[in-house]
């Protein structure tokens, strides 16, 4: 292979390295491998090409980092030249920072100065300068965290104490804490000592979880005791969970909810129980439990379902029953549960109303209507809750819509008066999705009220992103009090991108007030991207705006003001 390779010119490596691209959405290569080796050969003969592969981007905009890394590696040795004035042509974005940090990563590792000296000479992000004196203090961390503290005071200083202290308590945690309990006692030593005990745990979990209970002030405890567990329970997953589940329990309330997420790749049930157990109210614990309970429902659903129902009714158990609800999407957690199951669960187990309840109820709905309509329905007009069937009602006509929203309408008088509202909007909004113009000319038949007025604006706002030429063509028969009502920012923009001169013509039909000053200041903005001679002349010209406005306008990227 290695002759082959060889024996290979720029073009045909080229060539090879093209036919390994594949047209699948999330990848990059057919095969990573066998192109890292192709782009490491190229690299021998021309670095730049070499590096510009390397860094092809898939259709989410993501680059193999592994390809590129491989590269970047082999450069290191050969063209380090290559690489720095490669990074320079890089724009500064999210790549062009990963690449840095992958660079200094690989550079670092023999010559940390010399990272650094490159690294502050660029102006790097801050936070790459964590890793940098990491590796200084490898090798001498009292030199380490000196150099980081004599920085100016601001995120660099920051970045670079904690990866110098977090490196040192690997070796040598008391002369560390020491160093730290020299500083002043403000926001930056918390951060420290919590940086300190991670290091501290890499090493030492079951040392670094003695410490943070006898020798932490009591502010210091929860973050510190959250970073040791999340590493122990990488090494010793046992005695990690024992540790953790003998925390005094105000402390266990702070650090259980933040650990979830580590322990629960492990044992769901147990952290779910032991955030519950240790939860008195609300707060972090809900939406902590609202996930693990997801996973646990993926793994397990009627072992999760049995643990609900024992459950005493309130904030904590809705939200543990939302995530044992939640409908599996994109492979992840929940459960593949039958929605009129779902309805049956949340009935039996009854409790105070809630909003949260309520919504879980709504959703379990939505889905049911997306397949059967009629069963969804019937069962929603059974409930003794006459409000809640409404609701219910309203949620499946909602989804009904989305597919068949004549039916929707057909369907509609069947609710009490004052949900017909809710309701009718919540139809037009989705009748919007599929035809904009059906939606608005029904929901011109309606009585001028505010439910209308809401629908309009949605509806208004939907056709402009999906169609601004229709939408345009619709707005201009309405009169200028409809326009004043239904023509927000979020309208404007789309128009404007589309055809300016009929969105000017738009905004100058609508009566003086605070939506057509608005509606104006969209409209400069936008007018501005594409040609800011002419939307200046405009504002020069025009008698809607105020002398306060005209003066804000007259700049290239007018400021922004609040808007609907």
């Amino acid at each position: 292979m290695a002759g082959l390779l060889s024996s290979l010119n720029v073009a045909e490596l080229e060539k090879a390295i093209e036919e390994l691209r594949t047209n699948e959405r999330f990848k990059i290569w057919s095969d990573p491998e066998a192109a890292s080796l192709l782009i490491g050969r190229l690299a021998e003969l021309d670095a730049t090409r070499a590096l510009i592969l390397a860094s092809a981007r898939n259709s989410m905009g993501f680059p193999d980092g592994a390809v590129l890394r491989s590269v970047l590696e082999a450069l290191a040795e050969t063209r380090p030249d290559a690489v720095l004035a490669w990074l320079r042509t890089l724009p500064n974005d999210r790549f062009r920072r990963s690449a840095v940090g992958t660079w200094l990563g690989i550079v670092s590792k023999s010559d940390p100065e010399g990272a650094l000296a490159w690294a502050m000479a660029e102006k790097v992000p801050a936070s790459e300068l964590s890793g940098l004196f990491a590796k200084l203090a490898e090798r001498d961390a009292m030199n380490a965290v000196t150099r980081a503290a004599a920085l100016p005071a601001g995120e660099q200083r920051r970045a670079a104490l904690n990866g110098a202290v977090q490196e040192w308590a690997k070796t040598d945690p008391g002369a560390a804490m020491a160093w730290i309990r020299s500083r002043p006692a403000d926001r930056l030593r918390g951060e420290l000592v919590t940086k300190a005990m991670a290091g501290f745990a890499e090493v030492n979990p079951s040392g670094a979880a003695a410490y943070v209970l006898s020798s932490l002030e009591p502010r210091e405890k929860a973050d510190a005791a959250r970073v040791v567990a999340e590493n122990w329970m990488q090494l010793d997953f046992a005695a990690a969970k024992g540790w953790v589940e003998q925390l005094p329990k105000e402390l266990a309330r702070e650090v259980g909810p933040r650990i979830l997420g580590t322990w629960s790749d492990r044992d769901p049930a147990g952290a779910v129980a032991f955030v519950w157990k240790n939860q008195t109210d609300g707060g972090r614990g809900e939406w902590a439990l609202r996930g693990v309970m997801s996973e646990w429902a993926a793994r397990d659903f009627d072992a999760a379902k049995n643990w609900v129902l024992t459950l005493a009714p309130g904030p904590m158990r809705d939200a543990v029953l939302s995530g044992l609800l939640t409908e599996r999407r994109w492979g992840g957690g929940g459960a593949d549960i039958d929605p009129r199951a779902a309805l049956d669960l949340i009935v039996q187990l009854g409790g105070a109303d809630s909003e949260a309840r309520r919504n879980a109820m709504s959703e379990q709905m939505q889905r049911w209507a997306r397949d059967d309509f009629e069963a969804a329905a019937l069962w929603a007009r059974n409930q003794p809750d006459r409000k809640l069937a409404n609701e219910l009602l309203g949620g499946a006509l909602r989804e009904l819509a989305s597919y068949d929203p004549q039916r929707a309408v057909r369907t509609l008088p069947t609710l009490s008066t004052e949900a017909q509202l809710s309701a009718g909007k919540a139809i037009a909004e989705s009748w919007a999705q599929l035809d904009p113009a059906a939606a608005a000319r029904w929901v011109a038949t309606w009585p001028p009220t505010e439910a209308s007025l809401e629908a309009s604006r949605e509806i208004a706002a939907r056709w402009a992103r999906q169609d601004a030429t229709a939408a345009l063509a619709w707005l201009q028969t309405q009169t200028p009090e409809f326009l004043a009502q239904s023509v927000s920012p979020r309208v404007i923009g789309p128009l404007a991108s589309s055809d300016v001169g009929s969105a000017q013509r738009l905004v100058e039909r609508m009566p003086q007030g605070q939506a057509r000053d608005q509606a104006a200041e969209t409209l400069v903005r936008v007018w501005s991207r594409t040609d800011t001679n002419a939307a200046q002349a405009w504002v020069q010209q025009t008698s809607i705006l105020s002398p306060e406005q005209r003066q804000r306008l007259q700049t290239p990227n007018p400021p922004r003001r609040g808007g609907r």
